[in-house]
């Protein structure tokens, strides 16, 4: 029996306005070699990342953070493979190196870098059969970058 899942991810960025160009793959960013959809068998082993780009509509001169939501919701009932309690079982981790290094990290040029935090998953209240996933990284005081237009920048993964 195979797993077939629905990521839907919500983005936003503390600088507000509309993110046209955002996408998720498995295992690398999209212009990395990233795919957009995975089927897995139900067992227990085997590994993946979900990456989450964004290659903005416009110029953003100081970003200073960006917070990433990813609903997951698999095609049969939530059951305890996406347990995220300890968070080391499913989804613990966040990655803040892209694999392949053909996006960069939108965070990459401040000078003590960004700090990435990750909230295991909790059910969505609408839907019994939806995990809500938080990804939030945040650079110090000063350090905003600025994120352009042709750039499809990494803005975090779980894995």
């Amino acid at each position: 029996m195979k797993k077939q899942l629905l990521i839907a991810g919500a983005m936003t960025l503390v600088a507000g306005s509309a993110m046209a160009g955002s996408n998720l793959a498995w295992d690398d960013c999209l212009g990395g070699g990233g795919v957009a959809d995975r089927t897995v068998a139900c067992t227990n082993s085997g590994s993946g990342a979900v990456y989450v780009t964004l290659n903005p509509s416009q110029s953003y001169q100081n970003v200073g953070a960006i917070d990433v939501y990813i609903d997951i919701a698999p095609a049969v009932t939530i059951g305890s493979w996406w347990n995220t309690v300890p968070a080391t079982t499913r989804w613990g981790s966040s990655i803040t190196v892209p694999a392949s290094g053909s996006c960069p990290a939108w965070w990459a040029a401040a000078p003590n870098g960004g700090m990435t935090f990750q909230q295991t998953g909790v059910p969505v209240k609408s839907s019994s059969n939806t995990m809500r996933y938080r990804v939030t990284t945040v650079v110090a005081a000063g350090e905003e970058q600025p994120m352009d237009p042709g750039t499809e920048y990494f803005l975090g993964a779980l894995s």
